[in-house]
């Protein structure tokens, strides 16, 4: 493509191009897999393989935690009072959101580590939660497995297209390289799948357990209110029929004092 082609000569500029574009990409919602193939195959043909693999990887990361604080601001500025004022009494996001500000870290690392989950939403979903800032932040370093794999999945497209128009020269050690990498990224996606999906069901389950808790004391909370709320009704009511009741006259109002004169 002349893009690649007039990138390949012009890298600083491309570079600083590529960083804008990516984060308003991201800002948009726009799917972050497109700009990993752009970004993959761009430097692929500038540094060839490797080196294109670790720079592609290395700004890929970087334009997604820019763009993912800014969204995170986005969110906070836009979104956090009306959710808010919407969910003040949704039990379930309220655990949640207790969820994340106790073990922000830990849950940002296990869902940017998730291939399946999409990162761009996550950034403004944990901007209405409690979640701690440098919890936030530091959690994009998960992104650097499963964005490893997209971005060796796009190089090695592009490095097979250059071999079936005969641009690389050893095609039967290309075709080896490329069948053996492809291999271990799925071998190791699916391994690193399942470790995270175990831990996100370790954290579900105790996010069910601890909304149960959340319904049971707001139900006994409840009934507690109700029954003080029918107690003093019935003080109340008591009250009224014994000022309503009429007065029994007693021996002093029957016998008066006679004074004298």
């Amino acid at each position: 493509m002349k893009y690649f082609d007039w990138g390949t000569n012009h890298l600083a500029a491309v570079t600083f191009i590529q960083i804008g574009v990516s984060i308003l990409w991201i800002i948009l919602c726009l799917p972050g897999s497109i700009m990993s193939f752009i970004i993959g195959s761009l430097y692929y043909h500038a540094w060839g393989f490797w080196g294109g693999l670790f720079f592609a990887l290395f700004l890929s990361v970087f334009t997604s935690t820019l763009a993912g604080c800014l969204s995170f601001f986005i969110g906070k500025a836009l979104l956090s009072k009306c959710v808010a004022k919407c969910t003040e009494s949704n039990i379930t996001f309220l655990a949640l959101s207790n969820i994340f500000e106790a073990q922000g870290l830990k849950l940002n690392l296990l869902l940017r580590v998730n291939p399946i989950m999409p990162y761009i939403l996550l950034n403004y979903g944990e901007s209405v939660t409690k979640v701690k800032f440098w919890c936030f932040v530091c959690g994009f370093a998960g992104m650097f497995p499963p964005e490893a794999q997209l971005i060796y999945i796009c190089i090695t497209a592009s490095n097979l297209l250059d071999l079936l128009n005969g641009k690389s020269g050893n095609k039967r050690a290309s075709y080896i390289s490329i069948g053996v990498g492809v291999a271990l990224s799925i071998i190791i996606g699916v391994i690193v799948g399942r470790i995270v999906k175990k831990e996100l069901d370790k954290m579900k389950t105790k996010t069910e357990a601890m909304v149960k808790d959340e319904r049971k004391d707001s139900l006994a909370a409840d009934k507690n209110g109700k029954y003080e709320g029918d107690i003093d009704d019935e003080k109340v009511d008591h009250n009224k029929e014994a000022s309503d009741a009429p007065k029994t006259p007693t021996n002093a109002d029957e016998n008066p004092p006679c004074f004298e004169p």
